[in-house]
């Protein structure tokens, strides 16, 4: 057998196993709950929220992880977002 027909199929086998035992955790509902829940932390921590990104952005970047072309889209609608946050929010006396 080859080396990519094993992988292949490593491959194949961890997907399964983890679609048998996490498919509960891979709905709609939890979706919602889980982006939920980083809102409020967000909210609640925007500045280690905003720098844990920004060393992750970095580290992707570093190393050419192939999420590197969705990480524009996401920091666009980061900044957006906390933009808006900071205008409405962050009130200086």
């Amino acid at each position: 057998m080859s080396k990519k027909l094993i992988l292949g199929l490593v491959l194949v086998a961890v997907v399964i196993y983890l679609g048998i035992n996490f498919g509960q955790h891979l709905t709609l509902e939890n979706a919602k709950a889980q982006q939920v829940a980083l809102s409020e932390y967000i909210n609640e921590n925007f500045v280690a929220a905003a720098l844990t990104y920004f060393f992750a952005y970095i580290a992707i970047t570093a190393f050419s992880v192939p999420a590197l072309p969705w990480l524009p889209y996401l920091a666009q609608h980061c900044l957006a977002f906390g933009l808006v946050y900071c205008l409405f929010h962050l009130r200086v006396p």
